[in-house]
């Protein structure tokens, strides 16, 4: 190993400092606590912005859009309310993010599910079944954040409606796919295209969240489920 001395930058988070060090090993042991440094910043970073989506998710998703105020995320996320706005530069940023993680959430579930069956047909019925289950032992309040948004703040809300539009879009792509998967494999119908199979199966979930919620019933899904994987994908 070469020995070599000099004189470093070295930052303690207040100021700029210059370490000495003596040989090639120090310096290396330096480098090394500068990097571990970071990482936990990161960490810790990227920890309060999950928590804040996490948070942001459950107000927005049991008490609305307008229900909700960035103090009552912050509050409860633990976070100070300087730091919220380090993450998102205003409620309607935060929203369209929490819409983000929401979809993305969503594809995690059903590709958890799918992995579970045997078929994507029963991987479809099982996903929507499921998310039946959730609702119900939510008290039949909560639902789909996507619907929730889209009946609340329609077009008007323009910086989130990008992100409900994607949400949609990329989540009805996946169902398209597996309807696709189902039909090459002979399970369902074929004389429809995926595509309109898809958007039947989202626009009808998302109408029956609704009634439920009006209803105070789970007959709504129970009916609407039925009709579709046992009755529409089967017709000939």
């Amino acid at each position: 190993m070469t020995s070599r001395g000099g004189r470093v930058p070295y930052n303690t988070g207040k100021s700029m400092i210059l370490l000495d060090f003596i040989d090639d090993r120090s310096y290396c042991q330096l480098r090394m606590k500068r990097k571990e440094k970071r990482m936990k910043q990161n960490f810790k970073r990227e920890e309060t912005h999950r928590r804040l989506l996490d948070t942001g998710l459950s107000l927005f998703i049991q008490q609305g859009y307008h229900g909700t105020g960035v103090k009552e995320v912050v509050d409860q996320a633990q976070t100070p309310k300087g730091s919220f706005y380090t993450y998102f530069s205003s409620k309607e940023a935060f929203a369209g993010a929490v819409v983000e993680h929401f979809a993305q959430q969503g594809i995690e579930h059903l590709e958890a599910t799918l992995c579970q069956a045997k078929t994507p047909f029963e991987g479809l019925y099982s996903f929507f079944q499921l998310n039946r289950d959730r609702f119900m032992a939510q008290n039949l309040t909560g639902g789909c954040l996507l619907g929730n948004f889209s009946n609340e703040l329609g077009a008007q809300a323009l910086e989130i409606t990008p992100h409900l539009l994607k949400g949609f879009a990329n989540l009805s792509n996946r169902l398209a796919d597996l309807i696709k998967e189902a039909q090459r494999e002979g399970q369902i119908r074929v004389d429809l295209p995926p595509a309109t199979l898809a958007d039947l199966l989202l626009n009808g979930w998302e109408g029956a969240l609704m009634r439920a919620k009006i209803q105070r019933s789970v007959n709504p899904l129970n009916q609407f489920l039925r009709n579709y994987f046992e009755v529409l994908l089967c017709a000939a």
